[in-house]
């Protein structure tokens, strides 16, 4: 194990020059060490901030506004850039999911690099979790659309090459975080987590009654790894389930029903492939894709279906 300065993380090793060069200038000046050691003390725990559990918050980052849902909702994650059809917000590519939502926005204090705020989140999520999508500055799409109809904070409105935007999931949670810089030159980030009912739904013994009936099991349209693994350890424990995996997807910009029926198989192949390559016989597997074709009540348009294949009683 390292330890000491050369084990520490970049940003640990800046905290640290700067606590020792603080410290020097302090004893110099002849301020109390103990006042100090409490300053130095606030800063750590500061740095040490996880929220909902998820994610770590970004050192000095100061909450200004929150708010939690109390019941299950549907909400749309934007999975590419936001741009203006028919007069209406529309996103290159999305994903509705049903869970529980908090949403939080922060100032940082004292720092006006929105990159490396950004940095801070996107390094959590590679490491933690699966990263769905990201984009920086005028890729990203009105700085407008984002604050005011994504996430309904005018604050967080600002000049487009300053914005950062990354979605991804972190143990069932789905985590998306804006960081945008105002004209005014101060930084916000905002962050928005979902829990993800469908992944407490299905875990465990769930999942596998579910897969036992014919009625099937609606999925988020790409599973991350934690469901895909448990989907394997049933199939493997379970022989005799063989399973249809129906991709679904409403229509994108500009798409026809034919393209969106070739994009969703091709959705409900690669998931296969998955299947396959941890073990899963070929065999046992059937893809589709249907795009808009067959909505369902109360789902969002994009899904994966898993479907058991019924026994063939001769």
């Amino acid at each position: 194990m390292v330890s000491g300065y050369a084990g520490m993380k970049d940003w640990h090793q800046r905290t640290y020059q700067m606590a020792v060069i603080s410290g020097l200038l302090l004893a110099l000046l002849g301020v109390p060490s103990a006042l100090f050691a409490a300053a130095a003390s606030a800063v750590s725990a500061d740095q040490g901030r996880v929220l909902d559990g998820v994610i770590s918050l970004y050192p000095r980052a100061q909450l200004v506004d929150s708010a939690q849902e109390e019941a299950d909702t549907t909400h749309r994650i934007m999975l590419g850039a936001l741009e203006k059809i028919n007069n209406e917000i529309t996103p290159e590519a999305s994903r509705y999911v049903q869970g529980l939502r908090s949403r939080h926005t922060y100032l940082i204090a004292d720092e006006s690099r929105t990159g490396l705020v950004f940095d801070f989140f996107s390094t959590q999520l590679q490491q933690k979790g699966q990263i769905l999508y990201q984009c920086t500055g005028r890729e990203c799409g009105s700085s407008n659309y984002w604050a005011n109809s994504v996430f309904g904070r005018r604050i967080l409105y600002g000049p487009e090459q300053y914005q950062h935007y990354i979605v991804g999931i972190i143990n069932g949670y789905y985590t998306a975080i804006y960081v945008a810089q105002r004209a005014t030159g101060q930084v916000y980030a905002h962050l928005d987590v979902i829990e993800d009912q469908q992944a407490s739904l299905l875990d465990g013994d769930n999942l596998l009654r579910a897969l036992q009936t014919l009625v099937g099991v609606q999925l988020n349209i790409e599973p991350d790894e934690k469901m895909t693994k448990k989907l394997v350890q049933i199939l493997t424990a379970y022989e005799s389930i063989n399973i249809y995996i129906v991709a679904h997807d409403g229509l994108r910009a500009s798409e026809t029903v034919p393209d969106a029926i070739k994009r969703t198989t091709e959705v409900g192949g690669a998931f296969k492939s998955r299947l396959v390559a941890a073990g899963i016989s070929a065999q046992r597997l059937q893809a589709y894709g249907v795009g808009p074709l067959a909505p369902l009540e109360g789902a969002g348009p994009d899904r994966l279906e898993l479907i058991k294949i019924a026994d063939v009683r001769r």
